[in-house]
């Protein structure tokens, strides 16, 4: 299967410029705004909903299921196929949140390519996505003005009372780079608008003091402007050559004895690599300094106790890992955090689906992952400049999935870059199965 540059959607003339607003990117709109900051359960039916609409009008016209979206989320399918098996007989609470968990990132991406289908107008849809990731940065940068003690606050306490930051303002910001100078055409925002958005991201991600922010605006501003376009194997290459340089120039530079090497933004880029070490620490003190390291340690050694069966196929769905000191951790509720000594998901995600459903289900999750990137690099070197924007954008959601499921299990669990990968995997391929939003839209064909 695969398609041409001239296959791809035109852009946009002049007659569709009518359309300003659609409900699809209302509701683009109101998940964005709902991930992070309302329970994780709220984003989910949202999503869910959308994907249920249009499920009853794909079964009730009996049309074939779409070719290009099937290859993204048939292995998620698969893998809470091994995870419920394997987990037959647990806990049950724990065994449905399981699968749950599991279901989200096709969820997420089915309600994307559904929202674009409904209305296949990208513009519409990328703007929704940038205005919704300002609308979250202005929420996080009203709490300085709201409470002015927070700007006498070190970087450790800010991310204690604040949080680590939103991934929305990174893919706010990764989609006005990619139409850098064709705001107003390409994604009918007023120029002085896109430039305030762009600005109030840019802020809004600084002043986060995220390094998993700082990484995610990094990949997706270099995706959206065509550097993995071709030869990025030799790119990925010469970035990691740089970072490691920028490390070991950033170790030099701080003292390590120092309390700031340990609570500041740069201290802690600079120890980011230590803190993922995978070891299996004796000190309360260097569990909670380098827990993601610690954290995936409990989680090997949870694998390699199991039987030859839970090797290949997992423990399954409802295991927890025994962390082997009581922590707080979060609930998928903000702000709430609950004592636990089990844990039932992980920071690490491929960690997680290694103990829940064995090997097989990591490699279909990095195929489920591949897809979407194959298809971003179909066109993202095009000469086009309506088709290499969306196409660079589903590069740099890919990506982001892969580097946000290792860091905090984020490409699982869904949220922004998977609900965007649905859209602009829609908005990419639209031209080869017009007739399966037909059903759903009156626009599909223009």
């Amino acid at each position: 299967m695969s398609y041409t540059a001239a296959q791809m959607p035109e852009r946009p003339r002049a007659t569709h410029q009518r359309s300003v607003a659609s409900w699809p990117a209302a509701y683009i709109v109101l998940i964005v705004l709902a991930v992070g900051n309302l329970p994780t359960a709220i984003p989910y039916v949202l999503s869910l909903v959308i994907v249920t609409y249009a499920a009853i009008f794909w079964v009730a016209s009996k049309e074939r299921f779409d070719v290009w979206l099937w290859p993204a989320i048939w292995p998620y399918g698969l893998i809470i196929v091994l995870g419920l098996v394997s987990g037959h007989g647990a806990d049950r609470y724990l065994y449905l949140k399981d699968a749950w968990y599991a279901s989200a990132a096709a969820v997420y991406l089915c309600a994307g390519y559904v929202l674009y289908r409904c209305q296949p107008e990208a513009a519409l849809g990328l703007r929704a996505f940038v205005l919704g990731g300002t609308l979250v940065a202005l929420y996080h940068l009203s709490n300085f003005i709201l409470r002015p003690e927070l700007l006498r606050m070190s970087t450790a306490q800010l991310r204690e009372v604040l949080g680590y930051g939103s991934t929305a303002p990174p893919l706010a910001l990764a989609i006005l780079f990619a139409y850098f100078g064709r705001w107003s055409t390409d994604l009918r925002l007023p120029g002085w608008l896109a430039l305030g958005c762009l600005l109030t991201c840019l802020v809004g991600v600084a002043s986060t003091f995220s390094r998993q922010g700082a990484i995610i605006t990094m990949i997706g501003l270099l995706a959206a402007t065509g550097s993995f376009s071709r030869r990025e194997l030799l790119r990925f290459g010469i970035l990691g050559l740089i970072g490691a340089m920028a490390l070991v120039a950033l170790r030099i530079g701080l003292d390590a004895d120092l309390d700031a090497f340990q609570s500041s933004f740069l201290g802690k880029l600079a120890r980011a690599p230590e803190e993922l070490v995978i070891r299996d620490y004796a000190s309360r003190f260097d569990i909670i300094a380098n827990w993601r390291g610690y954290e995936t340690s409990r989680a090997l050694h949870a694998y390699a106790v199991g039987t030859p069966f839970e090797w290949v196929f997992g423990r399954g769905f409802g295991h927890s890992v025994d962390l082997g000191l009581f922590m707080n951790m979060g609930t998928g509720t903000p702000g709430v955090r609950e004592r636990i000594n089990l844990a039932p998901i992980l920071h690490n995600g491929y960690a997680y689906l290694l103990v829940k459903a064995g090997p097989m289900a990591i490699a279909l999750f990095l195929i489920a992952a591949a897809w979407l990137y194959r298809i971003g690099r179909r066109e993202a070197a095009s000469t086009l400049r309506a088709i290499a924007a969306p196409s660079r954008l589903l590069q740099a959601c890919a990506l982001v999935i892969l580097f946000i499921t290792w860091i905090s299990m984020g490409g699982l669990a869904g949220g922004h870059w998977v609900l965007a990968a649905g859209y602009l995997l829609a908005a990419v391929t639209r031209s080869a199965n017009p007739s399966a939003s037909a059903v759903i839209s009156a626009q599909t064909t223009r």
